[in-house]
């Protein structure tokens, strides 16, 4: 046995060396990478396929026509993953998952003729796997997208405003304690801030995004440069690791530092965006150029701080304010080197409350309706674009408005917004009062005009007018102070005065934007400009001794600015008709009253 033994050790010798080779060869046959899941994301012109894998994994790209191969070296497919994916999105038709000459995993996506493809890693990043991710784009519609932008810059005649709902796609943003999601809110309140301009009349508004897809930063900077963008607007929801804070905030760019350690931080966390939602390394460089910026940015970053202003005023009357005043920080999708840009923070996603009402239609409603507010105040609508691309004032009838008004001096570190706040007033109403741009400086000392201070209303006696034939002891008026959410219907019922006699008082026709703080004059009851004969007043078809009325089913995207023109009657005619007020809600299917098509 020993000389058997003596004889079989070198094998034996052998076979133990050759054994831990066999198991380490074996073992790497195993170790290696594996895709966990695919997934994609649509934008009109686009798609996004997003491959999760495990770390370093190895793959080779080649192109045919009609086909991108994608070949994964020691790879596997987890099991749930189907072989293959029917997509028929923009630029994809599907996905194919297989093995492939060599043994290697071959993703095979088919897509249509003229589309372009990219592919690129993306490394593991906070609690996001690796990627590989594969862009696939329809340059021609891309193309077709970009030009209607810039047609509607070239022909606009209305203020043209671009909301920015943050994040989407990959990114979700703020996440909230009951698995609520910024880019599903900011997105929701995007969308009912774009319907509530719509339907005021001289303004366009168009979203950045309008679905569950990432924009990089270029590409949101430059939609809002193609459609000539008077202001745009960044919709977003706060988060901290805490659930105390809470409130709405507002931020302009900073070209420097932050205001304060939050404003830092939160634009450490936006800027990384385009990060976490994935965009390529040739992507993701600057869009403006700091000589550029230095250029322009001043007078836009304090008309920024001034809209802010009055963003933050009107979402007060919402619910909480975080910042009393506009905080700025360097927020790379506000570098608009000529546009008024802000972000607005609605309120924070991780308090559990404001979640809650982050989520609820109406609230949304309300934010969307205090920024709509802010805008036009900011912004009015009485000075719209020409085809030129110019800024021009639209024609009335000439007449001077004649409103009490008296001086205030100008005091020092006083801005015009804060001097409107102080004057129960608007920011609109004292740019027209003194003749003012929005740019113009505001030199210490200075006396400007403000609306007279007042109880609301008091008595005041127009000087006669050449060729008038009242005289002018019979024309006696009240004025009256405009306030957030009246209408000139409304006016006109609680003063006992027919609506087209207020508008003829006040030298106004039917959907004129009725601006917060603006005096009209309200003829006094008993005066001949109230007492209009039988003959002079409208005729109105009635049954039974009432107008006779209509019911409309609301469709999907109407207004009541549009249902008002399609039915010959007022916006402020349906509000008082249906009892509802500007801003609330419009729902599809809801029925509503509109005048008869006999009634005139």
């Amino acid at each position: 046995m020993l000389v058997l033994h003596s004889r079989i050790h070198p094998f034996l010798r052998a076979a133990m060396a050759v054994i831990p080779l066999m198991l380490l060869i074996s073992a790497s046959a195993f170790a290696g990478g594996e895709i966990q899941n695919v997934r994609h994301w649509t934008a009109p012109d686009q798609t996004r396929i997003v491959f999760d894998v495990s770390d370093g994994i190895v793959f080779t790209v080649h192109k045919e026509t009609g086909r991108v191969f994608i070949d994964f070296q020691d790879t596997t497919l987890k099991d749930s993953l189907p072989s293959t994916i029917d997509m028929k999105k923009p630029a994809i038709e599907k996905i194919v998952l297989g093995r492939s000459p060599g043994d290697v995993l071959r993703a095979e996506l088919h897509i249509p003729e003229g589309a372009e493809s990219k592919v690129f890693r993306l490394k593991r990043f906070q609690d996001r796997p690796e990627r590989v991710v594969v862009d696939l784009r329809l340059p021609a519609l891309e193309k077709k997208e970009s030009e209607t932008r810039q047609a509607v810059k070239k022909d606009r005649r209305e203020r043209i405003v671009i909301i920015d709902p943050g994040h989407g796609g990959d990114d979700p943003g703020a996440l909230g304690r009951h698995g609520t999601k910024e880019k599903d809110v900011v997105l929701q309140i995007g969308r009912k801030l774009r319907d509530e301009l719509n339907g005021r009349e001289g303004y366009r508004a168009f979203l950045t995004r309008n679905g569950d897809y990432y924009v990089p930063f270029r590409k949101r900077v430059t939609i809002a440069k193609e459609y000539g963008a008077d202001l745009f607007v960044s919709i977003h929801a706060d988060a901290v690791k805490g659930t105390h804070a809470r409130g709405s905030s507002v931020y302009a760019l900073s070209l420097s530092g932050a205001s304060n350690e939050a404003a830092r931080l939160l634009a450490t966390n936006e800027n990384l965006s385009d990060i976490i939602g994935g965009v390529s390394e040739e992507e993701s460089g600057e869009e403006t150029d700091a000589i550029l910026l230095n250029m322009f940015q001043t007078n836009t970053i304090n008309r920024s701080m001034l809209f802010g202003s009055t963003v933050l005023d009107r979402l007060g009357d919402v619910g909480n304010i975080k910042f009393a005043s506009v905080q700025h920080a360097p927020f790379r999708v506000l570098k608009l080197p000529d546009i008024p840009s802000v972000l607005v923070e609605t309120a924070y996603i991780s308090n559990p409350e404001e979640e809650k009402l982050l989520k609820h239609r109406l609230h949304q409603q309300k934010i969307a309706g205090a920024i709509a507010d802010a805008i036009t105040e900011f912004l009015p609508a009485e000075e719209t674009g020409g085809p030129d691309g110019k800024i021009v004032k639209k024609g009335r009838s000439g007449r001077e408005d004649r409103t009490a008004v008296a001086l205030y001096p100008v005091k020092r570190g006083e801005t015009l917004a804060g001097i409107a706040k102080k004057h129960d007033t608007t920011l609109a109403v004292l740019l027209k009062l003194n003749d003012m741009k929005i740019d113009d400086p505001l030199l210490w000392g200075r006396k400007i005009k403000v609306p007279a201070a007042d109880s609301g209303e008091e008595a005041v006696q127009p000087k006669k007018t050449a060729g008038s034939r009242e005289p002018a002891s019979k024309r006696h008026f009240l004025t009256y102070r405009v306030k957030k959410g009246d209408s000139l219907g409304r006016i006109a019922r609680e003063k006992q005065v027919a609506l087209q006699v207020l508008l003829e008082a006040n030298d106004m026709k039917r959907g004129d934007p009725l601006f917060v703080g603006r005096l009209l004059k309200i003829p006094v009851a008993g005066t001949a400009a109230d007492t209009a004969t039988a003959a002079e007043k409208p005729k109105k078809a009635t049954a039974n001794g009432r107008e006779k009325m209509i019911y409309y089913r609301v469709k999907r995207g109407d207004n009541l600015t549009e249902i008002a023109r399609r039915h010959h009657t007022s916006v402020e005619n349906l509000m008082a008709l249906n009892s509802i007020k500007r801003g609330d809600p419009l729902y599809v299917n809801r029925r509503i009253r509109v005048p008869s098509p006999s009634a005139p």
